[in-house]
């Protein structure tokens, strides 16, 4: 549970930070849902509400608000090709000029605690966020590459 709730608090908290073009990151998706152990997901706006939530990131506490347009989701299993396919997506994601957010200090710890790797990266325009990936590797090598999109807003105080 407590993965659940971190892992739902770095997504959300992920539309707070920057790329340079919109969607970029499909292209990671279309070339890698075809390979055997990976497995994707996909919500689009039909099936996904606006948010207007309140999200712990470390001892800030920020508002989002807005709508979500779409939510991609790619599960790597474990074998001798996973530990590689994240190195691409990390490398992939640098490349695209996604900038990648430090974590809270606690989060870090705790993550430490249950041998998981998890990196944030974020793109952004002005004060409206558009896009968050998350990329979770496990201790036994399998994967989640989670992206976000939307037109959400964060603030330091409710709107």
């Amino acid at each position: 549970m407590k993965k659940l709730v971190l892992f739902a608090a770095l997504t959300a908290f992920a539309l707070t930070a920057t790329a340079q073009k919109k969607n970029a990151a499909q292209k990671i998706y279309n070339e890698l849902e075809k390979e055997d152990d990976i497995m994707t997901l996909s919500f689009n706006k039909k099936m996904l509400e606006s948010i207007d939530t309140d999200v712990e990131w470390g001892e800030t506490l920020r508002y989002l608000k807005g709508d979500l347009h779409s939510i991609k989701v790619m599960l790597i299993d474990n074998d001798s090709k996973s530990q590689k396919i994240t190195k691409y997506i990390y490398s992939q994601l640098d490349k695209m000029g996604y900038k990648l957010m430090k974590l809270p200090e606690e989060a870090e710890v705790e993550l430490e605690n249950e041998s998981e790797r998890v990196w944030l990266f974020t793109n952004k325009k002005g004060k409206r966020f558009t896009e968050a990936h998350v990329l979770i590797e496990d201790k036994d090598g399998s994967g989640i590459f989670l992206s976000v999109y939307g037109d959400i807003t964060v603030t330091e105080e409710k709107l």
